[in-house]
């Protein structure tokens, strides 16, 4: 079902997160602004395509496609991720600026799942859709809670880093499918 689908991409998101706040602290040589760069750009991020890409979902003809567009390109570059924060990372010094470059593209996608998502279950006929939302929503955050305890405390030690990121990427790809 699309909830499930849903849960799994909030799962996914977290770990990108936690993968993103430990590539940026390794970089930095400083946890902390690693996490509020990341955590910055990561909210930035989700409203912007929130704003952006609602309005998109509400016209669009095919809606789930639309989701799967979206669930491919996050997939796509989360996985480029760690070569673009190396890459990028030896020309420009500015540590927000880089993370900005970074994160926010794959994180305005996110944003937008929500919106696209409500509006193809709605044109399915669920309703009402305020109850829509808010069950996305939860649906959504409780994912989030999976992926980034399943991160933080047996992922990144069983796997190590860019494993755990592979990992993530392979189950998003799958959910774009």
């Amino acid at each position: 079902s699309l909830m499930a689908v849903f849960f799994a991409s909030g799962a996914c998101s977290l770990v990108y997160q936690v993968v993103w706040s430990r590539l940026l602290a390794l970089r930095l040589g400083n946890t902390t602004e690693a996490q509020t760069v990341v955590i910055t750009c990561f909210m930035g991020g989700l409203a912007l395509g929130y704003a952006l890409l609602g309005p998109v979902g509400d016209r669009c003809q095919r809606p789930t496609r639309l989701y799967a567009g979206l669930e491919l390109g996050i997939t796509a570059w989360s996985a480029a991720s760690p070569w673009l924060i190396d890459g990028l990372g030896a020309a420009i010094s500015n540590t927000w600026l880089l993370a900005a470059l970074v994160l926010v593209p794959p994180t305005l996608l996110m944003g937008g799942t929500l919106p696209v998502l409500a509006a193809a279950l709605v044109r399915g006929g669920y309703s009402p859709p305020g109850a829509l939302v808010a069950r996305l929503y939860a649906v959504n955050s409780l994912g989030a809670v999976v992926g980034v305890l399943g991160s933080g405390f047996l992922a990144l030690e069983a796997l190590g880093l860019k494993a755990t990121l592979w990992w993530a990427c392979a189950l998003n790809l799958g959910l774009a499918l």
